[in-house]
């Protein structure tokens, strides 16, 4: 798996994020569904991926701002509660 993530070039995942975009914005208010089928075929390539390869983009892809804003939340939570740990 970590072999194949590391072939991707940065112009691919320009091409995977675009794409990824596009289904954002052809579901702006409730998205497209937790973990919705995704297909970004790259152009002059035989390379087919099934992943945004963004978390954040994959997020918003398939719940639009509330998933984003339940994931942020996820994160802060998580930051305090180590900070808090640490004693900061």
């Amino acid at each position: 798996m970590l072999s194949r993530l590391s072939e991707i070039s940065f112009p691919q995942r320009i091409h995977i994020w675009k794409h990824a975009l596009d289904l954002i914005t052809t579901a702006p208010v409730f998205g497209n569904g937790y973990q919705a089928e995704f297909i970004a075929h790259i152009p002059n390539s035989t390379a087919v991926f099934d992943s945004a390869h963004n978390t954040f983009l994959a997020t918003v892809r398939d719940g639009v701002l509330i998933g984003l804003g339940l994931q942020l939340l996820v994160i802060t939570f998580a930051y305090r509660a180590g900070l808090r740990v640490l004693g900061l």
